[in-house]
C-alpha cells in the first residue's frame, strides 16, 4: 500500500543518559530490533562474532556464546567475516551482512550476505554484493535504513577513497546488489583527510515516526546529526559523548567507537558503542531523548492529489479567514516518495483569498500546512474550457469520519487519511451499502506521524456506499469526489486498490 512522508523537522535538542552498570566486554556492536522475533539483536566481537538478544534492549541473553556458522561463514573464500550487521527482510527472513577480511597484506574489503533459515547460507554464490564504485572499495563499519520508496540504503567507510570519509550506497533488491549513491552525507568530503575532520563509524537511523538522525565519530568522540531526508546530514550542535560519560562501566578507556542504534517499540532510543582503550574494549549503553521542534503542520495537515488526468489541471484556493497575516506551505510529491520541497505562500491580510493555477503538473500528491484560519480548496480543471469538474474541499484532524463515496464508471472518488499522531495508528475502515448492508471491513496501521495512504473507492462492490473510518489517535481526513470524462482516469493514480 502507498504510503508518504509529507514533512521533516530537525532535530531541537538530544539528551543522552547513560544505562548505569551495562557492560559487554568486546566491541564493534551493532543493534537492531527484528519484528519477527519481538527481540533487539545485539552482534558484537570478543574472541568471535557473538549475537545476543533481549526483549528491552538491556537484558541480553547468550553473552559471550560464539556464534561459529557466522564465524566460518566466509571460510571457503579463505576470508573471516567483522563488522556484522543484520537486518529483517519484508518476508522476515533474517539477511546479515559483513565484510570480508583477508590475510595479513590484502586490504581488500568487500561487502558479503548471507541469508539464515534453518542454516547460514551465503548469497549471491558466494561472491561479494558490493565492492565500490570501482570495485576497489575498502568498506568498513556498514550500516543500513530503509526507505520509504522500499530501497536500502547503506553508510560505510571507504578507507580507499580519498578522502577516507563516510558514503552511501543504494539496493532496490534488499541489499542482494548495491549500487554506488554519495561520498559526503556529512559535509567532510572537502575537508582535509585528517582524523578531526573525518566522521567514520557512521550509524544512519531511521525512527519510528520518520526523523533521520546519525552518530559518527571523530577522534574517539561520538557527534549526533539530523537530516531531512536521510542523506544530507547537519550537525546536532552542542551535543556530544565522551567516554568520560562511562567512567564506572569502562574504567580506563580512553575513547568511543562503533556506536549503533536501535529503537523499541515504546519509542525508547538505545545508543550502544564501544568504549575502549588500546588493551580493551567494553560495550556500554546510553538512552537517548530527542525533542522535536512544534512545526505547524502537528496543528494542521491537508492532503490533495495534483495529477487529475489527461485533459486536466489541479488548482488550489487559500482564503484567509483569520483576524490577521497568515502563510501556507505547500510541498509536492510524487509516487514513488521523492523529496518534498517547501513552498511558501503568504496571505497577509485578512479574507484574502489566493489561487494557485496547476502548481505541480508533474507531480501526484501535495501537502499543505499552515493555520487552521486558512481554507484550502483544491479545484479539478478542464483545459478544454469545459469549466470545473470536481472540487475537493477539507475536512479537520478527528478520529472518526464518515464518508459517502459514490463511485460512477467514469469517476473517481476516494478518502486520504494522514496520521497526526507520533504514535502508530491502528485504523478501521467499514463499508455499507445504501440499504445499511455491511460491505466488508479493512484495519491496516499507519506507521508514524505525517503518514498517509489513500483509499480508492472500489473497494466495495455494491453503491452507493457509506464508508465509515475510526482511528485509534486523530488522523486528517480527506474525501476526494468528482466526475471525469475519462473511463481510465482511476489508472492515472497509479495506486493499487484495497482489498478487504
Amino acid at each position: 500500500m502507498p504510503e508518504f512522508l509529507v514533512c521533516w523537522v530537525l532535530v531541537q535538542s538530544i539528551s543522552v543518559s547513560k544505562v548505569p552498570g551495562f557492560a559487554i566486554t568486546g566491541g564493534v556492536p551493532n543493534a537492531v530490533w527484528m519484528p519477527s522475533t519481538q527481540m533487539v539483536h545485539l552482534i558484537y566481537s570478543n574472541n568471535g562474532l557473538i549475537e545476543v538478544t533481549a526483549p528491552d534492549g538491556v537484558q541480553f541473553a547468550g553473552i559471550g556464546q560464539v556464534d561459529m556458522a557466522l564465524n566460518q561463514v566466509l571460510s571457503g573464500q579463505n576470508l573471516h567475516p567483522a563488522d556484522v550487521i543484520l537486518r529483517e527482510t519484508a518476508n522476515g527472513t533474517h539477511r546479515y551482512f559483513f565484510k570480508g577480511l583477508a590475510p595479513p597484506g590484502n586490504n581488500t574489503r568487500q561487502l558479503y550476505a548471507a541469508d539464515r533459515t534453518s542454516t547460514l547460507q551465503l548469497l549471491n554464490g558466494g561472491q561479494p554484493v558490493y565492492s565500490g564504485p570501482s570495485g576497489q572499495a575498502q568498506v568498513e563499519v556498514p550500516d543500513i535504513i530503509f526507505l520509504d520508496n522500499g530501497s536500502w540504503r547503506m553508510f560505510y567507510v571507504d578507507l580507499n577513497a580519498q578522502p577516507g570519509n563516510a558514503r552511501t550506497a543504494t539496493s532496490q533488491d534488499e541489499g542482494l546488489s548495491w549500487t554506488f549513491e554519495f561520498n559526503d552525507p556529512f559535509g567532510d568530503v572537502l575537508l582535509p583527510d585528517e582524523p578531526v575532520n573525518m566522521n567514520v563509524d557512521p550509524c544512519p537511523f531511521k525512527t519510528l515516526d520518520g526523523h533521520f538522525l546519525a552518530v559518527t565519530m571523530r577522534l574517539g568522540v561520538l557527534y549526533f546529526w539530523t537530516s531531512e531526508d536521510g542523506l544530507h546530514f547537519d550537525p546536532v550542535p552542542d551535543t556530544t559523548v565522551t567516554v568520560d560519560l562511562f567512567a564506572q562501566e569502562a574504567p580506563g578507556a580512553t575513547a568511543l567507537f562503533d556506536p549503533t542504534l536501535v529503537q523499541l517499540p515504546d519509542g525508547k532510543i538505545l545508543l550502544y558503542t564501544t568504549a575502549g582503550s588500546q588493551a580493551t574494549g567494553v560495550i556500554v549503553a546510553a538512552e537517548l531523548a530527542v525533542s522535536w521542534p512544534q512545526t505547524s503542520f502537528e496543528k494542521r495537515w491537508i492532503p490533495h492529489l495534483t495529477q487529475a488526468g489527461a485533459g486536466f489541471e489541479t488548482d488550489l484556493i487559500f482564503w484567509n479567514r483569520g483576524n490577521g497575516p497568515a502563510t501556507v506551505e505547500i510541498g509536492p510529491h510524487k509516487n514513488e516518495f521523492s523529496d518534498r520541497i517547501n513552498i511558501a505562500y503568504p496571505l497577509s491580510q485578512p479574507n484574502q483569498v489566493r489561487r494557485v493555477i496547476n502548481p505541480f503538473p508533474s507531480d501526484d500528491f501535495c501537502t499543505i500546512g499552515g493555520a487552521e484560519d486558512v481554507l484550502v480548496i483544491a479545484v479539478y480543471r478542464s483545459t478544454s474550457g469545459d469549466g470545473i469538474e470536481a472540487y475537493v474541499p477539507e475536512t479537520g484532524v478527528d478520529t472518526q469520519f464518515a464518508f459517502l463515496v459514490q463511485d460512477a464508471a467514469i469517476g473517481f472518488d476516494g478518502v486520504v487519511l494522514v496520521n497526526a499522531s507520533y504514535q502508530p495508528n491502528s485504523i478501521h475502515v467499514e463499508g455499507y451499502a445504501s440499504n445499511g448492508q455491511s460491505m466488508g471491513q479493512v484495519d491496516f496501521t499507519l506507521p508514524g506521524f505525517q503518514k498517509g495512504k489513500w483509499l480508492v473507492s472500489d473497494w466495495f462492490s455494491a453503491l452507493p456506499k457509506l464508508v465509515k473510518i475510526t482511528t485509534q489517535y486523530p488522523c486528517a481526513g480527506m474525501a476526494l469526489r468528482g466526475s471525469l470524462p475519462n473511463p481510465g482516469v482511476n489508472a492515472l493514480w497509479s495506486l493499487p486498490n484495497l482489498t478487504p
